[in-house]
């Protein structure tokens, strides 16, 4: 099995002691090109380095891989499931195990829900358009709306209020238009993983990466300890 240093989410290990916790490194696949398509069998891997306790024997932990695209300014806008482990049990949580592992997905087939926001412009036509909240948009996302020209997206300004659509509005003013934003190929560039719990726990911390070649002697179902 091959690690590459640019690919480790916890290199000293991170400790869970929330409910939401996110890994210590946030990986910028623009600066590191190992990963994309063409990588074969690459996974993504979470080892338990300390074992974990908690006061709720039924205590549960969610290992998602999420994704941000570019804000625009070289930093992650509104992250985004792209893949996760499933509730792994306070049992399988003993040092040495392996919490989880899950093929990381082609970045492509990441898309998004469509969602709705109210759009406003004037001084038209536009390609400016105003939201109310620019949460869960994404550039390239197509926009469908009441004087918006069919096969319009977002070409730029995704997360903020203030978008530049793709084409020039068909109406010269719009007031709080109901706009959908429908599924784009996410132009993912930043990674995390966020360790979701149902109860607290103490004690334990997890070491999570990329494996560029989960060699088939890895392939023992998660909470299993390594042994070699």
């Amino acid at each position: 099995m091959f690690l590459d240093g640019s690919l480790v989410f916890d290199p000293t290990g991170t400790a869970v002691t929330t409910t939401n916790q996110v890994s210590t490194n946030v990986l910028d696949i623009v600066n590191n090109r190992d990963i994309g398509p063409g990588m074969h069998r690459m996974h993504l891997m979470t080892l338990v380095t300390a074992a974990f306790t908690s006061g709720t024997a039924t205590a549960t932990m969610n290992i998602q891989l999420q994704g941000a695209p570019d804000n625009g300014s070289g930093s992650p806008g509104v992250y985004n499931l792209i893949g996760e482990s499933g509730n792994v049990s306070l049992g399988q949580l003993v040092a040495g195990s392996k919490a989880a592992q899950f093929p990381f997905p082609t970045i492509a087939d990441a898309v998004l829900g469509s969602i709705t926001q109210l759009g406003t412009w004037s001084g038209g036509p536009t390609t400016t358009v105003t939201l109310g909240s620019g949460t869960g948009t994404l550039d390239g996302q197509f926009i469908i709306g009441a004087g918006i020209n069919p096969g319009t997206t977002i070409a730029s300004g995704a997360t903020t209020t203030t978008l530049t659509i793709s084409s020039n509005t068909l109406t010269a003013a719009g007031t709080n238009v109901l706009l959908t934003f429908t599924e784009a190929e996410p132009a993912y560039r930043f990674l995390r993983i966020n360790y979701v719990v149902s109860n607290t726990m103490t004690g334990g911390t997890l070491f999570s990466f990329l494996v560029l070649d989960p060699d088939e002697a890895y392939y023992y179902r998660p909470g299993i300890a390594i042994t070699n």
